[in-house]
């Protein structure tokens, strides 16, 4: 059988259903066995005591894998938990070695995200299904993939409030479905709306439901009034969760509190709340899909996570497939004297410009700077200054600092595949005429430009995975040397510089057209190794 993945969600303690949509347009679902594992490090001897306590509750293993990036693979403790336990086990564990004798590794690795990595699945892959298991027939690294089988409809409701805002008290007034142009009202008694909305979203076979406050209200609401009514609802394709208050959780970012909402994920059906998803927000259900494909993250929790996570979920992908363990709170004091830190956090080049008004003036763009030099100088927190490549180690200007040459770093292998989809689809934004085809790859373009942002910010924060505040520093480093090159260049051509700032310049020179601008952004490309 074959058929795209729609869906993936837990169905118990250790069975994962998967939800396929069949070419002929029927969604089935498949139950899998499977449990998600995490990983104990310590001493063989303790190990194995460990092992012979656990070995009573749950599946252990011994298994070869790497601590630390780069390092060589140890024996460590493999156990598998049921859904939901993670945490609990994991905090056991530490108590059981007095927080001392074990480390505990994947501990908060998604456990979706985990069956996808395992099985190399994505969202909306094609797969062939048997008896045998699953072939997958596509790749993330598509640029042309199909989603022109998903069905995908808006969802929303009038209230009779009794107040400025509506409550779980108030009663239904109508529910409106929008779906390709055509708007479906459902009126009449409150029990009727509701059994009447079931039965619409079947026999439209809806795959995406598209609400404004579905996670902060709609939903919740919705199926507080069947309870009220007695109404069976059901808006997944199997049964909804029990979820009558809404909770949320703020959070910091940029000089502004956000509010984030806990998700109300349905099964067989994806739920996107577009008041509740800033990947939706920016770039829509096309560029939401494409970081749901890349960075392997069920639909629904891509389109509520933030930017930062689905960008370390990259980072995870690449860390499982190559056997290296996942730290739980990593922990990366870094003490620095003042002098060195004066001289290494300088962040980016600023060159003020005079004030005036200036004509016939270039702006020269450096493609993707930072994740750029991220890639071509592998740059990750295991390479800054590791310790086999103390003498040969590529060497960072200004700084000091060194590049491992004999480990591909982790944060270069996962911001590589984003980077050249979006180089891709940047090139094809100005190849094709199509208006339709234009969008759709400037949807997916600024997604994957939020996930490489992210990369280098996330690259100094101070609980990344596999970050570490020398691997920022470096980069900015970089960045402004080839900034400086790039100022070199263009006063050797006889080119004024009007501005600069961080990957950017503004250059002027009387009398000079469009092909002696294109002329010196080839020198500079050719001088710092950089697309311009």
């Amino acid at each position: 059988m074959r058929g795209y993945l729609l869906d993936i969600n837990l169905s118990g303690r250790d069975e994962v259903t998967i939800w396929i949509k069949r070419l002929d347009g029927r969604v089935v679902s498949h139950q899998i066995k499977w449990m998600p594992r995490i990983y104990v490090h310590g001493s063989l001897e303790n190990l194995v005591k460990l092992g012979r306590l656990l070995s009573q509750r749950y599946l252990i293993d011994f298994v070869e894998r790497s601590v630390k990036p780069g390092s060589p693979p140890e024996t460590v403790l493999e156990i598998e938990v049921p859904f939901g336990c993670k945490k609990r086990v994991a905090n056991l564990i530490l108590d059981l070695g007095n927080h001392q004798l074990f480390k505990v590794y994947n501990v908060d690795l998604p456990s979706m995200q985990e069956f996808l990595y395992q099985h190399e699945l994505h969202p909306t892959a094609l797969i062939d299904l048997s008896n045998d298991g699953f072939k997958v027939l596509d790749s993330v690294e598509d640029i042309d993939y199909d989603l022109s089988w998903i069905k995908t409809a808006h969802l929303g409701a009038e209230v009779r409030a009794s107040s400025v805002a509506p409550r779980f008290s108030d009663r239904l007034r109508e529910v409106i479905i929008e779906m390709d142009g055509e708007r479906i009202i459902l009126d009449g008694a409150e029990d009727e709306i509701l059994q009447d909305l079931t039965k619409t979203l079947d026999d439209l076979d809806i795959d995406v439901i598209i609400t404004d406050g579905g996670d902060s209200f709609l939903l919740p609401f919705l199926h507080y009034r069947a309870h009220v009514n007695r109404v069976r609802l059901r808006l997944g394709r199997s049964r909804d969760p029990r979820m009558f208050k809404p909770s949320s959780s703020t959070y910091f970012s940029y000089g502004r509190v956000y509010c984030r909402f806990r998700g109300f994920k349905l099964k067989g059906r994806i739920h996107i709340d577009s008041s509740n998803s800033m990947l939706y927000g920016e770039t829509g259900l096309d560029g939401l899909i494409e970081v749901s494909r890349v960075a392997r993250i069920p639909v629904q929790d891509a389109a509520r996570y933030t930017i930062g996570s689905c960008m370390s979920s990259l980072q995870y992908y690449q860390a499982y497939k190559l056997g290296v363990l996942i730290p739980w709170k990593p922990s990366k004091t870094i003490y620095m004297d003042c002098w060195s830190l004066n001289r290494a956090d300088r962040g980016g080049l600023i060159l003020d410009a005079r004030t005036g008004v200036y004509w016939n003036v270039a702006e020269l763009d450096f493609k993707s700077l930072y994740p750029t030099l991220m890639l071509k100088h592998n740059i990750s927190g295991e390479t800054v200054n590791c310790e086999c490549c103390k003498d040969d180690g590529e060497r960072i200007p200004e700084l000091g600092y060194h590049m491992c040459r004999r480990w591909r770093g982790i944060v270069p292998r996962a911001i590589e595949l984003p980077l050249r989809k979006r180089m891709r689809y940047k090139d094809l934004i100005k190849q094709v005429r199509d208006d339709r085809l234009r969008t759709l790859y400037k949807s997916r373009s600024d997604a994957l430009k939020w996930i490489l942002v992210t990369a280098f910010g996330y690259l100094g924060y101070r609980n990344a995975k596999f970050g570490s505040r020398e691997a920022h520093l470096a980069v900015c480093a970089l960045a402004r040397d080839a900034l400086l090159k790039s100022i070199k260049v263009a006063e050797e051509s006889g080119f004024k510089i009007v501005h600069g700032i961080v990957d950017s310049l503004w250059v002027q020179r009387e009398g000079a057209g469009d092909q002696d601008y294109l002329e010196l952004a080839k020198k500079i490309e050719d001088e710092t190794g950089l697309p311009i």
